[in-house]
């Protein structure tokens, strides 16, 4: 079976105590690809433990061909905006909750899935 490439972006405590932990449990279907965040030091730290690319900026990230979804681990506010740039990049995404912090955002979110 192929394994899913997975990028975190956003590797706060949640990505550090759950996302990767439990990517982690299913390597048969699971791979991280490489991780992101706004403070280059833990990018380049997780990376390392993770054994992963480390990605200096979220275009490049998102650039990736290898990438398949993006866990988006970052501040509430920021999911929708977030996703809807991955999804546009042509990226699946997963999204913890709150997905979003108004209507608003869950419908532009909506809209944008189902445009792509």
């Amino acid at each position: 079976m192929k394994k899913i490439k997975v990028a975190i972006w956003g590797l706060g405590r949640a990505a550090q105590l759950q996302h990767i932990p439990e990517i982690n449990k299913l390597p048969d279907l699971y791979k991280i690809a490489g991780c992101y965040d706004i403070l280059p030091q833990r990018s380049a730290e997780i990376a390392q433990r993770t054994n992963s690319h480390c990605y200096n900026s979220v275009e490049e990230m998102l650039q990736d061909s290898e990438v398949e979804l993006v866990s988006i681990v970052t501040r509430h506010a920021d999911h929708v905006p977030q996703a809807i740039q991955a999804i546009e990049a042509g990226k699946r995404v997963f999204l913890e909750k709150p997905l979003a912090v108004s209507f608003a955002q869950l419908q532009a979110l909506k809209d944008t899935a189902d445009k792509h």
